[in-house]
């Protein structure tokens, strides 16, 4: 949906997916770049961090984006 142009509908698919699969690094990954999108980087800071913490050896993408955020 992101890739669409509808941030919100993505928005609401990894709320969703980050409250069914609280210990998906992935999900977490992406609400980040859900939230970098609509603007809200404390919260796109956070999930991205609690990417990291989940799987610090698979994080890249989400330590990627942090480090676009700064």
């Amino acid at each position: 949906k992101l890739a669409l142009g509808d941030v919100q509908g993505a928005h609401d698919d990894v709320v969703l997916a980050t409250e069914l699969e609280p210990r998906n690094p992935h999900a977490w990954t992406m609400k980040g770049v859900v939230e970098r999108q609509r603007g809200e980087t404390v919260a796109a800071r956070v999930a991205l961090r609690r990417a990291i913490d989940l799987d610090p050896r698979a994080a890249g993408d989400a330590r990627a984006v942090l480090a676009q955020i700064g």
